[in-house]
């Protein structure tokens, strides 16, 4: 599984690749600890609803398999103690990607 992280938004339509992890080439551990937040990630999603605005910034986790692409999206509302900001930015730490 590929896993690409996109910011993308704002009032003049972003969109800024911030990196991409090729899960197939990592230790089992790594890719382990990946799908557990993932799946935290999704859990987060769907317990947390999402505010309105056009204009905000979103992170678009795109995971590529075999079966195809799919995608999560997080908007972020500049609260980084949302269960969904968490949930990502611990998601990309253990990938080593950033959020900026």
């Amino acid at each position: 599984m590929i896993i690409s992280l996109f910011r993308r938004g704002g009032f003049a339509g972003l969109e800024q690749a911030l990196g991409s992890v090729d899960l197939d080439g990592l230790p089992g551990e790594t890719v382990r600890s990946a799908e557990a937040r993932l799946a935290r990630l999704e859990q987060a999603l769907r317990d947390t609803p999402a505010g309105a605005g056009a204009d905000r910034f979103r992170i678009d986790v795109e995971l590529r398999t075999p079966a195809g692409i799919r995608t999560l999206s997080v908007i972020d509302e500049g609260d980084p103690q949302s269960p969904p900001m968490q949930a990502l930015a611990e998601l990309a730490k253990d990938l080593g990607l950033g959020l900026s």
